[in-house]
C-alpha cells in the first residue's frame, strides 16, 4: 500500500476473527444470536448446558462468553467462577430478562465485562461484542507487558 507521500506502508493486519460462546437453556436465545451474527463476522458457539460450554472452551479459542443468568447446572457466578480457575480467562457477560442496575453491579464488581437484556437487542449485541473484545485485548496485553 502507498501513502500520499508515495512511501510504501505495510498492509494493515487482517481483523482477528470474535469466537462468541452463548450458554442458554433457551432455543430462542441462540436463534436471535445466530440471526444478529450472520450479519457479522464473527462466529458464534452454542451450548445448553455446562457440560457442553465446557467441551467448547476446551477446543475453540473463545473471545467472548455470553451466559444466561440462570441455568439448570446452577447460575452465572458458579459458570464464572469455574471458567476463570481454569486459568484462562475470557471475557463474560451474563444476560437476563430485567438485567436492572443491581445485576450490572454484581457483574461487574465480580469481574465479568457486562450485562445484557433479552431479548436480545442487535444494536446492543453489535456495541457489546466488540467493546468486551476490545477491552479485554488491551488488559491481556497491559499484563504480558508489565
Amino acid at each position: 500500500m502507498i501513502t500520499q507521500l508515495g512511501r510504501l506502508q505495510p498492509r494493515p493486519e487482517r481483523p482477528t476473527v470474535i469466537t462468541v460462546l452463548a450458554i442458554s437453556p433457551f432455543e430462542e436465545d441462540h436463534a436471535i444470536l445466530c440471526e444478529i451474527f450472520r450479519h457479522s463476522q464473527w462466529k458464534l458457539y452454542s451450548a445448553y448446558t455446562w457440560r457442553e460450554a465446557f467441551q467448547v472452551l476446551e477446543r475453540a479459542d473463545i473471545s467472548l462468553v455470553i451466559c444466561e443468568r440462570e441455568c439448570p447446572e446452577g447460575n452465572w457466578r458458579e459458570l464464572f467462577q469455574r471458567i476463570e480457575e481454569k486459568g484462562n480467562p475470557v471475557p463474560f457477560v451474563v444476560c437476563s430478562e430485567s438485567p436492572g442496575l443491581e445485576l450490572w453491579a454484581e457483574v461487574v464488581n465480580l469481574g465479568a465485562f457486562d450485562a445484557l437484556a433479552k431479548p436480545f437487542d442487535m444494536f446492543d449485541v453489535l456495541r457489546m461484542v466488540p467493546a468486551s473484545w476490545q477491552y479485554y485485548s488491551h488488559q491481556l496485553r497491559r499484563a504480558t507487558s508489565a
